[in-house]
């Protein structure tokens, strides 16, 4: 009987062994799984970092051609506006020259083949100033449209650099419970917030775009998100009050009424057809 218990007692030991070996197994392979997936997910992160670099290197090629356009037409204004001053030059030399003649026709009265001959010359001479005069309109003309051009041209920079202005400070979390603690974990995020600092002026023309792991895209009008926008204070003045900055502070909340699910969620700020910024983070 003592026997028969131990062989008992042993084959409960080995079932154990076995049951824990398999739990194990099981725990292994399940970890193996989720790791593949938050690899998976740096990668598509990885890729897409190199993509907006390559943007933003596209974009900086942009602001030096224009910026290279721009000095070539500033000088072109410069040789232009150098030949109508010569050009003025001209008219006034060739009105000289008509009074002069005018004067010599008045006393040569008595010579009419002279007299005829100074009014053939001042008629040519008027002819030439009217065509000296037309060629000063159309540089005048020229002028202005190149001060346009050059007037578009330095938008087109300022544009450009709005563009590329970076999303300084941000900073994307997610907290659960109503303490707001930061988590990693998908099933225990109550909400995802971004919080970050803008140039001024352009929180109000920028959007926002949240894509989660399933690929579905949430834009920035939908109930579940929030955005807050308000202007940093700066340093204290004399008397106590705020220097301003001039940056805007931008604080994003995405809110959702369903549970979030495990993996890459990625928020974008996008002005128009461009995209100014992204970040991302990854849940459990």
């Amino acid at each position: 009987m003592l026997r028969a218990l131990r062989t008992d007692r042993s084959k409960l030991i080995a079932g154990a062994a076995i049951i824990l070996l398999a739990l194990s197994l099981g725990w292994n392979l399940h970890q193996q799984g989720m790791n593949h997936d938050l690899a998976d997910d740096l990668d598509l992160q990885r890729n897409e970092n190199v993509r907006m670099v390559r943007e933003q290197r596209d974009a900086q090629q942009d602001l030096v051609l224009a910026r290279t356009e721009l000095s070539r037409q500033e000088e072109h204004a410069a040789e232009l506006e150098a030949e109508r001053h010569r050009a003025q030059d001209e008219v006034a030399g060739l009105r000289m020259r008509i009074d002069r003649l005018q004067g010599a026709a008045a006393e040569a009265g008595r010579w009419k083949k002279d007299a005829e001959g100074l009014q053939q010359a001042k008629a040519v001479l008027e002819q030439q100033l009217m065509e000296a005069r037309s060629g000063l309109d159309r540089m005048n003309g020229e002028k202005l449209a190149l001060e346009a051009r050059n007037l578009a041209l330095k938008q087109q920079i300022d544009q450009l650099a709005a563009d590329q202005a970076t999303i300084d400070q941000s900073l994307l979390q997610a907290f659960q419970g109503r303490k707001e603690r930061m988590t990693v974990v998908a099933r225990r995020t109550r909400k995802v917030q971004l919080t970050m600092m803008l140039p001024p002026g352009l929180a109000g023309q920028v959007d926002y775009r949240i894509t989660d792991p399933a690929g579905r895209t949430i834009n920035g009008d939908d109930p579940a998100v929030s955005v807050i926008t308000f202007a940093e204070p700066g340093p204290l003045l004399a008397g106590g009050e705020a220097a301003p900055t001039g940056n805007d502070r931008v604080k994003l909340v995405y809110d959702p009424k369903e549970k979030l699910k495990p993996g890459l969620y990625k928020i974008e700020v996008v002005k128009g057809d461009r995209r100014l910024g992204t970040t991302y983070i990854a849940l459990r």
